[in-house]
């Protein structure tokens, strides 16, 4: 505590057997923590489940929270609904995709506690974290790395019985990640030892114990301070240690019965209550570890004046405990119970018989589907309990939508699931595969959920929901896109298409239209099929009033259009700068990013750019009211890219950094995180880092192979080549070359093709190198833009100089060097004058000798002047040795 209150963020995870003093040991760091003035919240977990975040909730409530933004404001609500009667002015967050949706809420947890920590250290306690719902966990593992990079003053604490864990999948992959980043500290609680046993009975006593009954209680609980403490009370309340004046009587141990377990412990206490208190505890355990009393009071058949002496005297005993709320359910009137120990709870609730405890769930279900109809979770385990499968089919299905919106992916996966083990009609089955589709894919889960997919179909064929037929060949499409499958995603994509041919029209139809589009534009550019589809989808759109499809669809249209081999950038920028309207009139922050960006794109090609920055600034502000951090590091990263091309490695520098503090907000490992590492990575390059780029790059193309994200291993792979290019490693560069091939939009590649000819040049291979370019020529359309053609130039020059064909080769260096100096490219300039003095230099003669240490000289002074000085000294290393 010491330690996380000084700026040194902790995590301290608390592990031990069930009634071994994980829950006592916290309190009393709470009690600590609370004497130092510190802010101290605690949520519980329970074995009967919750809604998603349910304990970081409880952490909330309570909290000021008058400092915080209204997204941030709005994101907490999302989660602790009782916080929305304090901010009724504060509008729920306009939706994101799933991933940025749930680093939204990420970020604002953080901005939560950092709005905490600016008045006091915070200690954070999830109890029984074993029993903690997937999203909750994730959160924050996700604060834990956030906490130690901003020095919070925070300390962590978890609780857990590691007897639990095997089925505690979501704990296991925390624990594992906290051990593993080294966030954490583990304390195991272990058994008391003969003289800590008799220590815990003096106390328990105050006073000195004798030696036969300290051998008798500890032979009997072996240490566990839980048993201990249930094996004294029932000893007491059954009469056989006693006060006799001031101290402690009892007679001879061979009048004392110890209990031999700990649930013979408890139900010896138990049976000593009348026979209503019994039953009131009996029915409480089947409501839960913590129920509700006007809850409980409409289920109990006890009026209401003896239900309250029987939780009296349940109190009194130790068995259950009043829960001390936060201000928001304060305010609701309803006290909350707990019993006061998870085994006492499950000791009560598996005493019943099978048939009195579903009768008893009946009885639950009834009241608690009239007062809560929204606690989906507690009536689906409730039904189930019940037998009511039917039901508790329905509730599931209820509880994993609502999982799904607020990014519980795990716990989405866990009701539907269930949903589908009780066997429902076709149309819950759908439901139930759909949205485990969706909580696997947005787990990056990509395999797992194509099989959904592909089973759902002939379910919605079967059901004639042809809407929904189209979404899941949509969702199918671009899974196999995502996994870099582009030739299925295709397939499927057509396939979907003519299942829907000539049925009315849908959004769902529109959606796969688009989907289609995007796959084909990854793989074979077939122009007036790709625009054909988004022509239609623009038309379904407008016909059924959809805005938000719409506004994509022109984004998407007025791209392909605008960029080649197509043939109308004027009319495609057009449609780019419609869709930017569109989106921007209706509030949708998320299309208006998809456009700018691709306007930006175009401008790019059209070598405009200042206008490209313009538009990919502008994108970052839509991301920036949005809260869409990932987003942000897309544009943040593909913006430091232009910089480098235009040879300013500072200010590329400074986008990256501002990219490395959003990916710590997140702790993204996807897309967003790949591709800010990449940039990185060609950054080390250009500052002449070469070793350290090649190995970072040569981790992503690891990590994106392992999570089958094609997409990014063939970037990261290509740069990877560029980098082993540098670094004489041709054997290794080409390897990747070769890797990356299939994965690459050819037309849309220029530099692949550029690369891999100067490796097989240096290689000696010329007619690779012919191959190669003639495979250039045949994909180069009359379209392409400036900085393609100026590539395609250096590739020409490059075969036609080892052809030696002088005359063909230098017009051809300078074209693309006067290409890429009228459009500010600095670096692709100083790229293309190496080449064209090292051809000099080949030619040997003194005026090309020359010619080529010219060259050089500008090629020295473009380097400096970038701040690129490790390239700086290889050129100057290279022209001492030309003389």
């Amino acid at each position: 505590w010491q330690i996380a209150i000084a700026g040194e963020s902790r995590v301290l995870l608390i592990s031990g057997e069930p009634g071994i003093g994980k829950t006592r040991f916290v309190r009393e760091l709470m009690v600590q923590a609370q004497f130092q003035r510190a802010s101290v919240l605690l949520g519980e977990c329970y074995a009967e489940g919750g809604v998603p975040y349910a304990p970081i909730a409880q952490m909330i409530q309570g909290t000021d929270l008058s400092g915080l933004s209204n997204t941030h404001l709005a994101e907490l609500i999302a989660i602790a609904p009782a916080l929305q009667a304090h901010f009724p002015d504060v509008l729920p967050n306009p939706p994101l995709e799933p991933q940025a949706n749930q680093q939204r809420l990420y970020d604002s947890v953080v901005e939560w506690c950092l709005a905490l920590n600016k008045k006091a250290p915070v200690l954070l306690v999830l109890d029984d974290a074993h029993w903690a719902d997937g999203g909750t966990l994730t959160l924050l593992r996700h604060l834990a790395r956030r906490a130690l990079r901003l020095r919070l003053r925070l300390l962590m604490t978890l609780t857990y019985r590691e007897v639990e864990l095997d089925e505690a999948r979501a704990l296991n992959d925390v624990l594992h990640d906290l051990n593993r980043e080294r966030l954490a500290t583990r304390l195991k609680l272990k058994r008391l030892d003969r003289d800590q046993t008799r220590d815990l009975l003096a106390v328990l006593f105050a006073e000195e114990i004798t030696p036969e009954l300290l051998d008798g209680i500890y032979r009997e609980t072996e240490g566990n301070p839980f048993f201990i403490e249930e094996v004294c009370k029932a000893l007491i309340e059954d009469g056989k240690i006693y006060r006799a004046g001031t101290r402690w009587g009892r007679p001879g141990m061979e009048e004392i019965d110890i209990p031999q377990s700990i649930k013979v412990a408890i139900q010896t206490r138990i049976a000593k209550l009348p026979n209503r208190v019994q039953d009131t505890l009996r029915l409480a355990a089947v409501l839960g570890r913590e129920f509700d009393f006007d809850v409980f009071r409409m289920v109990s058949e006890l009026d209401e004046e003896a239900l309250i002496r029987a939780l009296e005297q349940a109190e009194r005993a130790q068995l259950i405990q009043e829960v001390r709320q936060q201000a928001p359910e304060r305010a609701a009137g309803s006290p909350k119970f707990a019993f006061t120990h998870a085994l006492i709870h499950s000791n009560l609730h598996e005493s019943l018989s099978g048939i009195r405890r579903q009768r008893l769930h009946r009885q639950v279900v009834v009241t608690l589907a009239r007062m809560k109809p929204d606690a989906y979770e507690a009536l689906a385990y409730h039904h189930s309990q019940a037998g009511d499968f039917e039901l508790a089919r329905a509730y599931s299905l209820k509880a994993g939508e609502r999982a799904l919106a607020t990014y519980a992916n795990q716990e989405a996966e866990k009701h539907f699931r269930l949903a589908l083990e009780l066997n429902g009609p076709d149309a819950e089955k759908a439901q139930a595969l759909s949205g485990l589709g969706k909580a696997l894919y947005q787990q990056d889960r990509f395999v797992e959920a194509s099989e959904r997919w592909h089973e759902l179909i002939p379910l919605y064929r079967l059901l004639g929901d042809l809407d929904q037929l189209a979404r899941t060949y949509a969702w199918l499409s671009g899974t196999e896109r995502q996994r870099g499958n582009i030739v299925e995603a295709i397939r499927v994509g057509r396939e979907g298409l003519a299942a829907v041919a000539g049925q009315p029209v849908t959004v769902g139809l529109a959606t796969l239209l688009r989907e289609t589009s995007n796959a084909c534009t990854m793989h074979d550019h077939k122009t007036e099929e790709i625009a054909g589809f988004l022509y239609q989808a623009l038309s379904i759109s407008e016909e059924l009033g959809d805005v938000p499809g719409q506004a994509e669809t022109l984004a998407r249209l007025g791209y392909g259009l605008a960029l080649p081999p197509n043939p109308d950038p004027i009319e495609g920028t057009k449609l780019l700068e419609k869709a930017i309207r569109l989106a921007e009139g209706a509030g949708i922050h998320t299309t208006a990013d998809l456009a700018c960006n691709y306007l930006a794109q175009v401008e790019e090609d059209l070598v405009d750019f200042q206008a490209a920055i313009g538009h990919y600034q502008r994108a970052i502000q839509h991301c920036q009211k949005t809260g869409s951090t990932s987003r942000e590091i897309f544009s943040l990263s593909t913006l430091a890219g232009i910089y480098m091309r235009l040879g300013n490695l500072q200010e590329a520098d400074k986008l990256l950094e501002r990219g490395r503090y959003l990916l710590g907000l997140i702790d993204n490992t996807g897309p967003p995180a790949i591709l800010l590492r990449t940039a990185e990575a060609v950054l080390l390059h250009r500052q002449g880092e070469w070793a350290t780029a090649a190995q970072l790059l040569r981790d992503i193309v690891v990590e994106t192979q392992q999570k089958e994200n094609i997409n990014y291993f063939g970037i990261a792979a290509f740069f990877l080549a560029y980098v082993l290019l540098d670094m004489q490693a041709y054997g290794e560069g080409k390897q990747f070359l070769e890797q990356v091939r299939p994965f690459l939009g050819m037309a849309s590649s220029p530099e692949y093709f550029y690369t891999i000819i100067i490796f097989s040049l240096q290689q000696g291979n010329l007619d690779q190198a012919r191959d190669f370019l003639a495979r250039a020529r045949a994909l180069s359309g009359p379209n392409i833009g400036l900085t393609a053609q100026s590539f395609f130039l250096l590739e020409e020059a490059l075969v036609a100089a080892e052809e030696r064909r002088w005359p063909k080769a230098f017009e051809g260096f300078k074209t693309a060097a006067q290409n890429f100096a009228n459009a500010g490219l600095v670096w692709d300039l100083a790229q293309a004058q190496c080449v064209w003095a090292e051809a000099h230099l080949r030619r040997g003669k003194p005026k090309d000798i020359q010619a080529g240490r010219v060259l050089l000289g500008e090629v020295l002074a473009l380097y400096e002047k970038m701040g690129a000085i490790k390239h700086a000294e290889v050129v100057k290393e290279r022209l001492k040795a030309i003389g």
